[in-house]
Formats: C-alpha cells, sequence, structure tokens
C-alpha cells in the first residue's frame, strides 16, 4: 500500500497467509481515502474468491454494495448450504436480489432460495430451531439446573 502497487501482492498469497492479508486489506480500507479503499475492497474480495472463502467474499461484496459482486459468489460457489446462509446474509440485509438457475443450480433449488430471500419461511425456520434446541414450552428454573 505504501507503494502503491497492490497488484504484484497477487504473487505472493497462499493458503497460509490469504486470512491475515485480507484481514489487513479490509481493516485498512476504512482509513484510506475514497478511490484507494475500493481498490484494497476490492483486492480482498478477489483473493477470498480466489482462495474459496464465499462467505467472507460475499460480507466484502454486500460492504462494496456491488451486487454483480454478489451473483459470482453465488456461481462460484457448488455448496447448497453454503447458498443458503447466502440467502440468509441478503435477507438480512434487505437488498431486493433475485436468483438465476444459473445462481441456484436448478428450478427447485432456486424457488427454495429465493423464499429465503424473501424471508417467506422465516418463521418456520426459527420454530424448527426452537424445536430443536428443545425450548418450545417454558421451563421453570429447577428444569434448568437440575439440582
Amino acid at each position: 500500500m505504501e507503494v502503491e502497487d497492490l497488484d504484484m501482492l497477487n504473487e505472493y498469497i497462499d493458503k497460509t497467509n490469504f486470512k491475515r492479508t485480507c484481514l489487513y486489506l479490509t481493516s485498512s480500507a476504512r482509513y484510506l481515502p475514497e478511490p484507494n479503499d475500493m481498490k484494497v475492497l476490492d483486492l480482498a474480495y478477489s483473493i477470498y474468491l480466489k482462495f474459496e472463502e464465499y462467505p467472507n467474499a460475499l460480507r466484502i461484496a454486500l460492504f462494496m454494495d456491488k451486487l454483480q459482486y454478489a451473483k459470482k459468489v453465488f456461481t462460484s460457489c457448488n455448496d447448497v448450504h453454503q447458498k443458503k446462509q447466502f440467502c440468509y446474509i441478503i435477507a438480512r440485509h434487505g437488498i431486493a436480489f433475485v436468483l438465476d438457475i444459473e445462481m441456484a443450480g436448478n428450478e427447485d433449488g432456486r424457488e427454495m432460495l429465493q423464499d429465503i430471500l424473501y424471508n417467506s419461511k422465516l418463521s418456520e425456520g426459527y420454530l424448527a430451531l426452537a424445536r430443536d434446541l428443545e425450548v418450545m414450552e417454558a421451563k421453570s428454573p429447577m428444569d434448568i439446573y437440575k439440582v
């Protein structure tokens, strides 16, 4: 950053140091002036994509407010569970995001992910989580502490 040649940084990043490098880049981007901060975040985004750290890449894409980057994260990732998590993250941000079949994989998967994006089944998810954690009915202090 001091010599303003961040492009050569890609040559020296490997799987052992990319997390620290990206953490440094994203942390220092807050203190940089306007055009440079986006360049640094863009570099961190590309590094995260290169090493398949898709949740962090999506986080940076949403911070930069670039939906085309978020779409690239969806097309790059093949894991359905991660795509569900991405949809929950995007829905929490309140962004209108429409998936196509290329991003979702198939039509059934697209409908399921789109339901998550629209928060249409959010209460059902909370109820399923409550059932799994066995917290549906109120418990007395004696049940919790089990003296």
